[in-house]
């Protein structure tokens, strides 16, 4: 009994750790500057480490000499779990809606809200150093939908 429960602890100690050197991944590589080009437009986002359990950002659109607020968003550990938590300007009342970040894959971060109307999932995956590959899918209205953004780090 004592060796199962020495495993058992020795198991879960491993994901805690394992989970936090995720969180020090993403809070290594992801501040700073990205741009993402699409048509005439531009989408910048911005990342900038507030704690060292918290990072704040902010999305917008340039067209032209027009600068529009997109969302804010942050990203933060509550109650040991990371959640990522945006505000997107016209949607949700203007409310913060949480996505829980779960197990990790492979060079990528996966936030999940599987009770939000659209997207359940927000993903994000470092191609490179100065890549960066966001998704948000899930369904709508009974539909899989899904929309890529591509950036590349400007600073």
């Amino acid at each position: 009994m004592f060796n199962k429960t020495i495993i058992l602890f020795a198991a879960l100690l491993s994901f805690a750790v394992g989970a936090y050197a995720q969180e020090d991944e993403l809070f290594n590589r992801l501040p700073g500057k990205w741009e993402m080009r699409e048509g005439k437009s531009v989408i910048i986002e911005k990342w900038e480490i507030v704690s060292q359990s918290k990072m704040a950002g902010s999305s917008f659109r340039i067209r032209g000499n027009d600068t529009t607020l997109l969302e804010t968003i942050s990203i933060e550990r509550i109650k040991e779990k990371l959640n990522y938590i945006p505000v997107v300007k016209g949607q949700n009342k203007n409310k913060q809606v949480r996505f829980i970040l779960h197990p990790k894959m492979k060079n990528g971060y996966v936030f999940e809200n599987r009770k939000h109307n659209f997207p359940q999932r927000i993903i994000y995956r470092f191609i490179t150093d100065d890549s960066l590959h966001a998704r948000i899918e899930g369904k709508d209205k009974r539909k899989y939908k899904f929309r890529d953004y591509y950036y590349k780090r400007l600073q």
